[in-house]
């Protein structure tokens, strides 16, 4: 079950002030709410004065206080074991969905872009055959032995040419690198690049990093998000915590390059043959 912690000031004056000390190890209520198959537990504590009875919140929240769903500037007793949860599991997902979403948008006689997976532990293996109709050849960095069979499973079914490597270093171009552990590239030469990523950016000069996405929560789990927490922030517990799939299948309505908001189309500009630059047929 997915827990969320809220404290709050109570700023309230006059006599409520001057008996403050009532509530001044603060005031906890709970509630359980569910929706969509989903549990999730809300902890709110009220404090007119002093500090939050951790002991009290410990009680309320249980094991979950390793993994408690909070916003970033709440400081939490970590010798107690309490713990904000956080988890970059989603966003990896939402950056193999990104490159999908802005690759699908590519004309389809202008789908002439060199594709490169990284995925050193096999991890996202079953992503693999979805780019193959998006790109011109592709090229895989990994260790593990889940793709050795990949490339004859390619050109059986798809007529593609795959190709594996160890090390980006070679590669000698690529227009597309799709990383979704953050891998970063700096041993790369050849070409310029766009990287869809989470987790970092790539310093190497020839990289555009694609890195931050933005994406909406299933209509059916919006009532249980708190106002005051992201919809990304939650949907990564609900894929987490509560192994929730459904928040997997969307796709980002926004990205981030160093910072700033990108549309689709802005990211497929980056793209080298991204655009439709087919010359027009010459009639004699």
């Amino acid at each position: 079950m997915i827990t969320v912690l809220d404290i709050k000031k109570d700023n309230a004056g006059g006599i409520k002030r001057l008996l403050g000390g009532i509530l001044k190890r603060g005031e906890i209520r709970t509630e359980v709410k569910s929706g969509g198959g989903i549990r999730v537990k809300y902890i709110e504590c009220t404090l007119s004065a002093g500090k939050p009875d951790w002991k009290r919140i410990e009680n309320c929240a249980g094991a979950a206080k390793g993994y408690i769903l909070c916003k970033k500037s709440l400081p939490l007793p970590s010798k107690m074991g309490f713990n904000r949860f956080h988890s970059m599991s989603l966003s990896r997902i939402m950056a193999l969905n990104g490159a999908i979403s802005v690759l699908s948008m590519m004309k389809s006689k202008c789908r002439r872009i060199s594709l490169c997976l990284c995925d050193e532990q096999g991890e996202y293996i079953k992503y693999a055959p979805l780019f193959l109709p998006l790109c011109r050849d592709m090229k895989i960095i990994s260790e593990s032995e889940a793709y050795n069979s990949f490339p004859g499973y390619a050109m059986g079914e798809y007529g593609a040419c795959v190709q594996l490597f160890k090390s980006e270093r070679d590669i000698n171009g690529c227009d597309v690198f799709i990383s979704p552990r953050f891998r970063k590239l700096e041993a790369y030469t050849g070409c310029d690049a766009v990287m869809f990523t989470a987790g970092g950016a790539s310093r190497n000069p020839r990289i555009k990093t694609v890195n931050g996405y933005l994406w909406d929560l299933p209509q059916k789990y919006r009532a249980l998000k708190p106002f005051n927490m992201s919809s990304e922030y939650f949907s990564q517990a609900l894929f987490s915590i509560e192994k929730n799939t459904a928040v997997a299948r969307v796709s980002p309505h926004a990205f981030y390059i160093n910072g700033c908001a990108c549309s689709a189309e802005e990211i497929l500009s980056l793209i080298p043959c991204g655009l439709d630059r087919a010359g027009t047929k010459a009639y004699n």
